[in-house]
């Protein structure tokens, strides 16, 4: 995988070699094309660094709150992080139960424009 100073690039996926998919999946809202797929091309968004308005740090704790109430267990591993309203769900959790609960909670909040949701499903560990 190549990427510019400017974040983009792409990646030859055409081979069946997907060993630029870890590296492609550590890019925030990027994830690894499936096999057979030629070309790709790939843009890396940074996350914003946590908001510091006040109104943002409502919606963090609020939105945080709510979804440990959901289920303290499975959500600990989720990491929410706000910037003007617009809330970044990202960690790991252990099942995909749970998200549409995750997101209907995360909704709910007042301030919230909209919701990025970068949740993954951690393989589990044996």
């Amino acid at each position: 995988m190549t990427v510019s100073g400017s974040g983009t690039g792409s990646v030859d996926v055409s081979s069946g070699d997907l060993s630029a998919a870890p590296l492609v999946d550590s890019y925030a809202g990027v994830m690894a094309p499936p096999l057979g797929t030629p070309f790709i091309d790939v843009e890396a968004v940074p996350m914003p660094d946590a908001g510091t308005g006040t109104e943002d740090d409502r919606i963090r704790r609020e939105v945080q709150a709510a979804i440990l109430d959901l289920n303290h267990e499975e959500n600990d591993g989720v990491v929410v992080t706000v910037r003007d309203g617009v809330v970044w769900l990202t960690g790991n959790v252990p099942s995909w139960d749970g998200n549409d609960a995750r997101l209907h909670a995360a909704r709910a909040i007042p301030g919230v424009r909209t919701i990025v949701n970068e949740v993954f499903v951690a393989p589990e560990v044996r």
